[in-house]
């Protein structure tokens, strides 16, 4: 199992946060970084942005990117309707943003809108595509379609 969550880790920021999608639409939680002092784990002058705050779809995942941090960081999950509703809010008022699914070398940051949109549209949708990539949300797999594949996708609505 380690070696696919190594793959899925090494994989371009755009296929990270299509996986970081399917998962949390799912199973409706994000999985965040904090400190001894219970200080989440934030980036300084990340695109534009005094700090961003970065999140992950599974609790290995972020405890991945904590064993490869200088201090000691525990990961911790959030309910969606938390992250949304609450701390985004907060996060935005003091002018920061989102690090989705980041790892060593990229991320891609996004602001409550964004998220929420992402998020509204997966609810409504048993399948969804994204970069080039057929996911099934329950089933969390994705299959590489050519780019030129435009599938019909069922809604659930």
């Amino acid at each position: 199992m380690k070696l696919i969550k190594r793959f899925i880790l090494k994989r371009p920021a755009e296929k990270r946060l299509a996986y970081f999608y399917g998962m949390v639409a799912t199973d409706e939680q994000v999985w965040l970084l904090r400190d001894e002092n219970g200080d989440m784990l934030l980036f300084e002058d990340e695109d534009g942005y005094p700090f961003v705050l970065p999140v992950w779809p599974t609790r290995s995942f972020a405890e991945m990117m904590a064993a490869n941090l200088d201090e000691t960081f525990e990961a911790f999950n959030l309910p969606l309707s938390i992250f949304l509703d609450d701390l985004i809010v907060d996060i935005e008022n003091d002018s920061g943003a989102i690090s989705i699914f980041p790892n060593e070398n990229d991320t891609i940051i996004q602001t409550r809108d964004e998220i929420k949109e992402m998020i509204r549209i997966l609810y409504q949708a048993e399948y969804f595509m994204l970069n080039g990539e057929l996911y099934h949300k329950r089933n969390r797999i994705f299959i590489e379609l050519p780019e030129q594949f435009c599938p019909i996708m069922s809604n659930n609505n």
